[in-house]
């Protein structure tokens, strides 16, 4: 997210965690800061509007951000998904409070589509009888069972 911002300074390739080196903006190349310009808004048009752009808010279909709350890093404020779209908040100068509800709303979004996604995963097929008795239908194991049966003739 920083290293796109055209008005950030970017970290040299060499440089180390121990020793960083970083090149101001006005020290790159007018290649450099043309390509961080441009990457810079071509991310922004096509992912990161998904967050403040109410009529992309609405197409979008939040996968990424699904997994994402599903993971166990989510658990871990400074890492989550919630810090980038304050980011993003911010580099479009939004308030605080408008960044917040925004966040609300991009959560609320992301909460229900995954609610309605694992509803459906989650949808009820019985309980498993390990020896199913000769009245009650097997049909649901009928294909494992055929295929692992040795063929005849």
């Amino acid at each position: 997210m920083h290293d796109v911002n055209p008005d950030n300074p970017v970290r040299h390739y060499l440089s180390t965690d121990k020793d960083p080196v970083w090149n101001m903006p006005s020290e790159l190349t007018a290649l450099a800061t043309l390509t961080r310009r441009l990457l810079c808004d071509a991310l922004d048009k096509r992912f990161f509007s998904r967050y403040y752009d109410l009529s992309a808010m609405e197409k979008t279909s939040y996968t990424l951000e699904m997994q994402l709350k599903l993971h166990p890093i989510w658990k871990k404020p400074k890492r989550n998904i919630n810090a980038v779209v304050v980011l993003v908040f911010r580099q479009h100068g939004y308030t605080s409070q408008q960044s917040f509800d925004k966040l609300t709303k991009v959560n609320e979004k992301i909460r229900d589509q995954l609610r309605s996604v694992l509803s459906t995963v989650a949808e009820p097929i019985g309980l498993y009888d390990p020896e199913p008795s000769s009245t009650v239908s097997s049909s649901y194991f009928d294909p494992v069972v055929e295929r692992d049966l040795p063929k005849s003739g």
